[in-house]
């Protein structure tokens, strides 16, 4: 496979984690198909609830056995894709802060006083 078909593999969104004919998926692809943010899997594989391959300091891929298995333990079910792209994009979606003259690319953090 070249290069180029390599980046457009890595590209596709998973649209069924068991029909899809890739053997690993990315941190990245696993969150936006389940819907939940990429510290969450991050934290799963800390916790050693899903297994996956360390290829750097936090460069993992998960194989198609483990999150299925992960899937079925804890009874995720992913949501159609036309929702789930749609939630990925409101998430991501750009949010203009007040008293900020640009808009941020990702919503600041805010600590509520009481």
């Amino acid at each position: 496979m070249s290069p180029k078909g390599h980046r457009e593999a890595a590209a596709r969104r998973i649209t069924d984690l068991a029909s899809d004919p890739r053997p690993y998926f990315t941190v990245k692809g696993l969150a936006e198909y389940w819907v939940v943010s990429r510290k969450q899997i991050y934290k799963q594989i800390d916790a050693g609830t899903l297994p996956a391959i360390r290829l750097g300091v936090r460069l993992f891929r998960i194989g198609k056995a483990d999150a299925l298995e992960f899937e079925h333990q804890a009874r995720i079910i992913a949501p159609p894709p036309e929702r789930a792209k749609r939630l990925t994009e409101v998430l991501t979606k750009p949010v203009k802060m007040r008293g900020q003259s640009e808009v941020q690319t990702k919503p600041l953090k805010t600590r509520r006083r009481t």
